[in-house]
């Protein structure tokens, strides 16, 4: 009895030995030279979006801070900035945000740009409106001008018929010096 027993415990003891992980075999891999890229902060977003728009600083690509997404962000940035349609601006920020899946942050970003870019389409169109109601007044106040400059002509040749029609030697006379 004490030979199967030994036997059992035997190959219990061996099996387990062969299942868990050797440690002699494994080795440690530490901190990693390359860092995979993340997605950028709101602060680097805004800050490229504010170079590029406001300073006109060409495209450049800072290798050292390379996040995922970075040329479709630059790519969109550069084509926002150098268009001033409205439209195309807003479709520009629905290719960019159905093109992949984007953080929270860049979310806010992007609803933030077509709230910004809503607001300025609807400045635009009431200037548009308010430039073109200016200017069929001002051409109304032209034909007014004219007319009214017309009016004067034509009430300065009536009185230059009228002294003509007087004789120079008579001196006009009020109806009761006439008496």
């Amino acid at each position: 009895m004490r030979i199967p027993f030994f036997s059992l415990v035997l190959v219990v003891a061996l099996s387990g030995c062969q299942l868990s992980p050797s440690t002699h075999k494994s080795s440690f891999i530490g901190p990693s030279k390359t860092v995979s890229p993340d997605y950028a902060s709101l602060a680097v977003l805004l800050e490229r979006y504010l170079q590029v728009c406001q300073q006109g600083l060409p495209p450049k690509h800072n290798q050292s801070a390379r996040y995922i997404g970075q040329a479709a962000i630059e790519t969109f940035i550069n084509d926002y900035c150098d268009t001033v349609s409205t439209t195309k601006q807003l479709q520009l920020i629905t290719a960019l945000e159905q093109s992949q899946p984007w953080p929270e942050h860049y979310q806010l970003w992007f609803n933030t740009l077509k709230q910004h870019t809503q607001v300025l389409r609807g400045q635009k169109i009431r200037l548009h409106r308010s430039n073109a109601k200016l200017s069929q007044i001002q051409s109304q106040l032209n034909q007014t001008n004219q007319a009214l400059m017309t009016l004067k002509q034509e009430l300065a040749d009536i009185e230059q018929q009228r002294l003509q029609d007087v004789p120079l030697n008579e001196s006009p006379q009020t109806p009761k010096e006439q008496q």
